[in-house]
């Protein structure tokens, strides 16, 4: 079956709670970069962690999420989503894909 994949995971949903808040922040932006992994972003990064650290209600949604598998599944399905939506929009409009049948 192509429309499924099979994922192993080792998940400690407590470790989070162990973490620094700098840890927290660090873990975050390792996850979740942006441009900020860039070497010429590297103030704005610091800038950026700094801004994590001190807002403990941002912090908390964090640590959160780092500690929720439905939150990785969904970040790791959310790109996969978007890829299909996109192939099927596009055969839609190129007309490759006729959706008032089930074939999809």
């Amino acid at each position: 079956m192509s429309n499924h994949y099979h994922l192993v995971v080792y998940f400690d949903p407590k470790a989070p709670n162990q973490w620094t808040d700098l840890e927290v922040a660090e873990r975050w932006l390792k996850a979740y970069p942006g441009k900020l992994d860039k070497p010429k972003y590297q103030q704005q990064r610091e800038l950026r962690l700094q801004a994590i650290i001190n807002n403990q209600k941002q912090l908390k949604t964090i640590r959160n999420r780092l500690g929720s598998l439905s939150w990785l599944m969904s970040r790791i399905n959310e790109p996969i989503a978007k890829g299909v939506i996109k192939r099927i929009l596009s055969a839609v409009i190129s007309g490759s894909l006729d959706l008032s049948h089930k074939h999809y």
